[in-house]
């Protein structure tokens, strides 16, 4: 069975729209037979779910205007409804192949990011699977989650983090952000993509949360014009998982 697909569709300013609506001119590339169903994010979408909902109907996918919410709140939603596989896909997506037959035998499968430190946040950032393209398993992760804790003495002593929210925890002086999911990770595992899956999707990390990260970022007016000739041509971002990984890379601890 091909696994359902899973949008949240969120436009928290109107300069953001193009990245909200940016995964629906490739998703049939990507995923040419599976039912998606995208979610538009509360009352900033829903300014625009005209907009959205146009898109959405054009590759045959369902549209719903939902409460606001915030992406590791509807993540930790669909896991708990889930019985089956599933994707989950950011909007800042482009794909150049077919994705929906990729297999898995794991809790998780995406894009393995490495520990690095992070201009944004101003933390080092644990290392995690991406949700930008996750693939989720929702019956093995809860199963590694319940065994993972299985050594945790029962009562309130103990307490466990909720392994799917981005927390950040200090030690010795520095400040660790996991990311979303980054917990999960860390927890039960999961399987990286491999460079050739990778080769056939473009990320455009914080599509729709532009505004918020640029102003924090060294070289931000470089990155914004490399952003902006992806959204004029697409096919730009074809391989440049390399640069951005390479990224990551300069910034490790």
């Amino acid at each position: 069975m091909i696994p359902c697909v899973h949008i949240l569709a969120s436009c928290p300013t109107p300069a953001a729209l193009p990245y909200t609506l940016l995964v629906f001119d490739t998703l049939r590339v990507g995923f040419p037979t599976a039912k998606a169903t995208v979610y538009a994010n509360g009352d900033d979408a829903i300014a625009h779910f005209r907009e959205i909902e146009t898109a959405a109907n054009r590759i045959g996918s369902e549209c719903f205007a939902v409460p606001p919410t915030i992406h590791h709140r509807w993540i930790e939603g669909l896991l708990a409804s889930e019985k089956e596989p599933f994707w989950i896909l950011d909007t800042d997506l482009v794909f150049y192949g077919k994705v929906e037959d990729w297999a898995f035998n794991a809790p998780l499968a995406g894009w393995r990011i490495p520990e690095w430190r992070d201009d944004f946040s101003r933390c080092i950032t644990r290392a995690r699977l991406h949700t930008s393209l996750l693939w989720i398993d929702p019956v093995k992760v809860k199963a590694e989650l319940e065994k993972f804790k299985g050594e945790l003495p029962d009562g309130p002593f103990t307490p466990f983090v909720n392994p799917i929210y981005p927390l950040v925890v200090p030690f010795k002086g520095k400040r660790y952000f996991y990311d979303t999911c980054s917990l999960l990770f860390h927890a039960v595992g999961g399987t990286a993509f491999t460079d050739a899956q990778l080769g056939q999707y473009f990320h455009a990390n914080f599509g729709c949360i532009e505004s918020l990260v640029l102003c924090r970022l060294p070289d931000a007016d470089k990155m914004k014009a490399v952003r902006d000739a992806v959204l004029k041509n697409p096919a730009l971002g074809h391989g440049a998982w390399r640069s951005q990984m390479a990224y990551f890379q300069n910034r490790q601890v």
